[in-house]
């Protein structure tokens, strides 16, 4: 394909390229004109298996000028890449005709967009069912690390899913999901990202300055998989002026649209010019966080299944096996019935043992271990070339227990056999037959309990995703009206007698929503959508996502969120973000896709248990090896050996060769099966998704995952932007003088429409103090200087004048100059002393002929920014947790100390006069010269450190720092920080550079993200720390090597046990956060 492609663009070089003679109907055509690659897509109805496709492939490879083709039977589709000027579509279709199947054209574009698509790299996002334990993230990560162009390759147990960058044109989505299946999981692809965002509002949300918003959406059409009724539905959506961006491909009634919403063109029109019977649905493709938790509960839902039928079969195990062949004495009946020979020297509880393990061993053992084991191994055994480490790198835990099983079933039917042949009388009765079903019983129910309890972990993230209504109501008219608290409209004004037009709503599904409609929230309503509110004023219960439990008011204006609750009046709100682009979308995305990013003690874990699997089965066999060489050497003593070791009855001899054979094989069936990888994998996903559930409870989104709490742990600096962050961000004018008094009007003016366009705080409260100024000013020319202010030109009824706006070291720069006698320097650095910033405004008149004069001062203006309510509390918290807090700040050094005064910080922690580029750079000096606090180095980070899995952690004496802010000028900073901190109400690139984002701008919070972080780090240090003791303490008792010491050891069936309760006891551990344990 690329050869041909090759010679129909005519690139001379850099790819090969055919030979001339293998394209000769295309010569002339090439010489007469430009080629002009397309993509065409061709919807083909007819095809009923790949005979078909086959055919229609080979028919227009054949034809002039066509490079590829990708031909799908499911979806009854085709794309062909070809030169236009060759060959038209029509004829393509035409083509395909000529053959015997129908053909018509859904489109056709030009390659090089779908060329610049293909060179972006790709952040990709797959759900994955089946994976049970850490050893099947390593045999993923194994088979999906060596394909092209994949790298930052995350596997997460937890969320049970997998993200990768690739790039597509060289991996595409569909090898992904076959490397994965081929180990042995179902895998679904969920969406993928290019790594360079557009500029575009996710959701359709529209961004200031940008023009009317467009929306995508994906519609499910219902009836539209044959080629007629699409060619209708693709007819009516070009009449209505609708995009169409992909044709059906997968899903064949799966249709990509984008439009620009207006009152004439909406989701709703799109519906209803459907052409019938076919109707549509909006589709949503399920998030990441939900295909995960959908397959969290189908395993547990197949897990409680398997363990009930395991269950059944436990149960006359245990009276047979246990009770009946070993408890009860040899005169009661039972114990009679259960040793008497039935065929040949098998007892009757031999024969009753083994139909009961035969099941266990082919229908659950079969579903829930082989199946998997059999994956993982094949998977081992396909790579090529054979390296000497895939000795140690295959398998997973089904792998163990699979083979653990697998030993004591066919040993036992060896036994069983043995005594068969012996003849009455002479058989042992020793088989491991219940070992088998209690095996199968105590690893199930392990896995139960451990599905249960990783469902529960993200029990506060599903619960965010519950509070989406499904109903809105969709207000009819404008409301030019008030409303009353129940929703109801008053009678109109007696004061302007105009008539109002009356409210009416429709009930509409939540999908129906258009951007720009008008719903009507009534009291204890729940927003359907993001919004403004445009009439009335309520109060709102936002601590689904703030965590606060303070009722906000809300007036016209405010944002509106999803997941909120509307408490006491009814309200008039516009939709301007559906879909994923609301807050409860953005907020269940980011904890999704946060869980996938590791903390260096996670990638330890996955470090160990890549190598734990293929390390206990080579030690297995090993410990089989020095029992059997004991054991058949006479080196075991015989009164080691007792027919209740090898589960034999009462009478049963044990001194033979082959019963000392069977003895050593329960040490390794032992080994086998109490080595749990699963408690260490566990160990610090668990707590994380605990812990961001935690986060997201009180209004903290952690999207940098587990680094990032790790990261929260060693903080020692914490440094503050002031405005907007340590301040409300809500500034206005408290003094102005205007030096000449009959300037004022026009000066006024003209600070108001110079900084018409500005975006720093000082320059609103300006425009509003300067909202009624003099008419008769026009601006000529007006630009932002970052760190200093505004300079323009105005055109003053036919003078010119420059102006110059901001601070004094803005004025210094131009050479401003005091009016005589009017010098208020005295008066500015009073303003300074009680936390007020200091703009001043200088002009100049601008002659027709000659050089202008120098710059006067003609106003000055004190700006005042209150800090947060508990921003000094906040600070005082931190002081006594041993941080070192920092304010930062482009703000003059008088202002800011003052503001710093009013809060706690001291005066020499004071940075102040900043320039936004400069910000980032006073971070690193923060981090290269502060000095971190005492503290012990834990016995985890010296290993991370040792191992190299603690990328970014700090291990000299400096200092780590988190930044925390909110403004455009603080994301050099934020990204420079270790740590990142966003206020919620900040800019988006601020926002997208943060590891934590704290929704409610409450700087009380941030105290409260570092104490949850410690505790989330600890407990991942001590699930950690107990998964290794626990296996480095049973496997030894396992192998036997207490036995000389009364025969202490670990039987096959207790190791089962003990597995199982240690998974258990690490998910459990993490769930204790949740409680405050």
């Amino acid at each position: 394909m690329a050869d041909k492609l090759s010679a129909l663009t005519g690139q001379p070089q850099g790819a090969e390229s055919l030979p001339q003679e293998e394209v000769p109907a295309m010569q002339v055509t090439v010489e007469k004109s430009e080629p002009r690659v397309v993509i065409t897509q061709l919807s083909i109805s007819g095809m009923t298996c790949s005979s078909c496709t086959s055919a229609i492939t080979s028919a227009l490879m054949a034809l002039p000028g066509v490079a590829s083709v990708d031909v799908s039977l499911i979806s009854h589709s085709a794309a062909v890449s070809h030169d236009e000027n060759s060959i038209s579509a029509k004829k393509l279709a035409d083509e395909v005709e000529d053959i015997g199947f129908d053909a018509q054209v859904v489109s056709s574009k030009p390659l090089h967009a779908d060329e610049e698509e293909k060179e972006k790299r790709m952040r990709s996002y797959f759900a994955i069912e089946g994976m049970t334990c850490s050893s099947c993230t390593s045999t993923l990560t194994q088979q999906l690390s060596p394909l092209p162009s994949v790298t930052d390759l995350d596997i997460s147990l937890r969320t049970n899913s997998a993200s990768l960058t690739h790039d597509s044109s060289l991996l595409p989505i569909q090898k992904v999901l076959e490397a994965i299946e081929d180990c042995g999981f179902d895998a679904t692809f969920v969406r993928s990202e290019p790594l360079a965002g557009d500029d575009g509002e996710t959701g359709g949300k529209k961004a200031k300055g940008k023009g009317k918003a467009r929306r995508e959406v994906t519609l499910r059409i219902e009836g539209a998989k044959d080629g007629d009724a699409r060619a209708g539905v693709l007819s009516a959506l070009s009449a209505l002026g609708v995009k169409v961006l992909s044709p059906p491909s997968s899903a064949p009634d799966l249709f990509t649209l984008s439009y620009a919403p207006t009152p004439e063109l909406t989701i709703r029109t799109i519906f209803a010019s459907l052409p019938p019977p076919l109707s549509g649905t909006l589709y949503r493709p399920p998030t990441l966080s939900e295909l995960a938790r959908k397959s969290q509960l189908k395993e547990l839902h197949h897990r409680l299944l398997a363990f009930s039928l395991s269950f059944l079969f436990a149960i006359p195990t245990f009276v047979i096996g246990i009770v009946g062949m070993l408890l009860l004495p040899s005169s009661n009946r039972l114990n009679i019935w259960c040793m008497a020979p039935a065929w040949g020297g098998a007892t009757a509880g031999t024969l009753f043992l083994f139909a009961l393990a035969t099941p266990v061993y082919f229908v659950l053992a079969a579903r829930t271990f082989h199946y998997h084991a059999y994956q993982a191994l094949r998977a081992a055994v396909r790579r090529h070339p054979f390296r000497l480490w895939h000795l140690i790198s295959f398998g997973n835990m089904d792998t163990l227990v699979s083979l653990s099983i697998t030993v004591a079933y066919w040993s036992s039917i060896g036994m069983m056999a043995r005594d068969i042949s012996l003849g009455s009388g002479n058989g042992t009765g020793a088989t491991y037959f219940d070992s088998v079903v209690f095996l199968v019983f105590f690893i199930l129910m392990g896995r139960s309990l451990e599905a249960r309890a990783r469902v529960m972990t993200g029990d506060a993230i599903a619960l965010l995703g519950t509070l989406r209504p499904e109903t809105a109501d969709l207000v009819a008219f404008e409301p030019s009206i008030p409303i009353d608290e129940a929703g109801e409209k008053l009678p109109p004004s007696v004061e302007d007698g105009t008539q109002t037009q009356s409210l009416r709503t429709q009930a509409i599904p939540m999908s129906h929503l258009e951007l720009g409609d008008r719903i009507l929230l009534r009291p204890g309503s729940l927003p359907p959508a993001d919004g403004i509110l445009v009439s009335g004023s309520t109060t709102f219960d936002e601590s689904s996502l703030t965590g606060e439990s303070v009722p906000v008011p809300k007036l016209p204006g405010d944002e509106i969120w999803t997941g909120t609750t509307n408490l006491s009046s009814a309200c008039v709100v516009e939709v301007v973000a559906l879909g994923e682009g609301t807050m409860l979308e953005r907020i269940v995305r980011a904890v999704g896709d946060a869980q996938g990013r590791k903390a260096p003690v996670e990638l330890l874990a996955d470090r160990i248990t890549a190598v734990f699997v293929p390390v206990i089965i080579w030690l297995s066999l090993v410990v089989l090896v020095i029992w059997l060489g004991c054991a058949l050497t006479n080196a075991v003593p015989e009164s080691y050996l007792s027919a209740s070791d090898l589960g034999g009855g009462a009478g049963a001899t044990v001194n033979t060769k082959a019963n000392r054979v069977f003895f050593s094989f329960e040490f390794m069936i032992a080994v086998l099966v109490v080595a749990c990888p699963c408690g260490i994998g566990l160990a610090a996903p668990t707590a994380q998704a605990v812990g961001a559930g935690l986060a997201a409870k009180m209004g903290v989104l952690a999207q940098g995952g587990g680094e990032a709490f790790q990261l929260a742990t060693q903080v020692d600096t914490v440094v503050f932007d002031k405005t907007g962050t340590i301040t409300v961000g809500e500034t206005k004018v408290e003094d102005a003088h205007f030096l000449d008094g009959e300037e004022k009007g026009w000066v006024r003016e003209a600070v108001r429409v110079i900084e018409e366009g500005s975006s720093h705080p000082l320059g609103a409260a300006l425009r509003t103090f300067c909202e009624f100024g003099e008419g008769g000013v026009e601006v000529l020319h007006s630009e932002e200087v970052a760190g200093r202010g505004a300079k323009g030109t105005v055109n003053v009824r036919g003078s010119k004048y420059e102006v110059v706006i901001g601070n004094e070291a803005f004025m210094g720069e131009s050479e401003a100059q005091w009016p005589a006698g009017k010098d208020k320097r005295a008066e500015i650095q009073l303003w300074k002393t009680e936390a007020k910033s200091v703009v001043l405004v200088a002009s100049r008149s601008v002659p027709e002929i000659g050089s202008p004069k120098e710059f006067t001062m003609a106003a000055l203006f004190s700006i005042s920014d209150s800090p947060r309510p508990d921003s000094a509390d906040a600070i005082a918290t931190l002081r006594k947790l041993g941080k070192d807090v920092w304010m930062l700040s482009g703000d003059n050094e008088i202002t800011a100390r003052a503001v710093a005064k009013r809060v706690g910080i001291d005066e020499d922690h004071v940075i102040a006069g900043v320039l936004p580029q400069e910000k980032a750079d006073h971070i690193r000096g923060l981090q290269a010269g502060g000095q971190r606090g005492a503290r012990t180095t834990g016995w985890t980070t010296t290993l991370l450190h040792k191992l190299g899995l603690d990328k970014g952690q700090k291990h000299d004496d400096k200092a780590v720092v988190l930044f925390c802010g909110d403004g455009l000028n603080d994301s050099a900073a934020i990204a420079a920080a270790d740590v990142g901190v966003a206020l919620g109400h900040g800019s988006q690139i601020t926002v997208a550079a943060a590891d934590f984002i704290i929704l409610s701008s409450s700087l009380s919070t941030l105290p409260s993200l570092l104490h949850l972080a410690t505790r989330v780090y600890r407990r991942q240090k001590q699930n950690f720390g107990w998964a290794l003791i626990y296996n480095c303490a049973a496997l030894p008792l396992a192998a036997g090597v207490f036995y000389a010491a009364g025969h202490v050891r670990l039987p096959p069936v207790w190791s089962a046990l003990a597995m199982a309760l240690s998974s258990v006891s690490v998910v459990m551990s993490s769930l204790a956060l949740r409680w405050g344990l």
